[in-house]
């Protein structure tokens, strides 16, 4: 049993939107809602000069009630009448196969308790599978955020957190 499945409740039947690749954070959605998330300028005490300095700025995101990111993982995309699309493919056609995935609605979202690999099915054909990049690397495969201020990440362990965002994590195993 999906340990998640009461929240994504929620999720079911909202379309994507907003479905964007970037080399350094890879794949993310939105879902519900749009609103502004305001970063407010800080000292930042990281090591890089470019960090410290963007922190010194205000920066402004549209983001959905929903915020699907899929950070330390492998992720192919299929879809019925396109070409799977991976994070290894061209950035163009990384655009195209992500359009065809935008505003997509979510159906279900099934999870291997081992490995944590994760399937995500859309209305309209897309299959979106995360899985880790090796079985060495037992990283953050996906966060979901939520509306309440509270965050669901599962690890390519096994293991998954849920709880306040900034909270104290807690990890539990997906299998029962």
């Amino acid at each position: 049993m999906n340990p998640f499945e009461p929240v994504f409740q929620n999720v079911y039947g909202l379309p994507c939107w907003g479905v964007q690749w970037d080399a350094n954070l890879n794949l993310s959605m939105n879902f519900g809602q749009p609103h502004l998330h305001i970063r407010e300028p800080h000292q930042s005490n990281a090591v890089s000069e470019q960090v410290r300095a963007l922190a010194a700025y205000r920066h402004v995101t549209v983001r959905g009630a929903w915020f699907l990111w899929i950070e330390q993982a492998y992720w192919k995309l299929s879809l019925h009448d396109f070409d799977a699309v991976t994070g290894a493919h061209s950035y163009r056609r990384m655009q195209m196969g992500l359009a065809r995935l935008d505003g997509q609605r979510l159906l279900q979202v099934m999870i291997n308790p081992r490995t944590a690999a994760t399937t995500f099915t859309f209305d309209l054909g897309g299959l979106l599978n995360v899985r880790r990049f090796g079985a060495s690397t037992p990283g953050e495969l996906w966060t979901l955020y939520t509306p309440m201020n509270s965050i669901l990440t599962v690890r390519g362990d096994g293991h998954f957190w849920s709880g306040p965002q900034g909270g104290p994590e807690q990890w539990e195993p997906l299998m029962a």
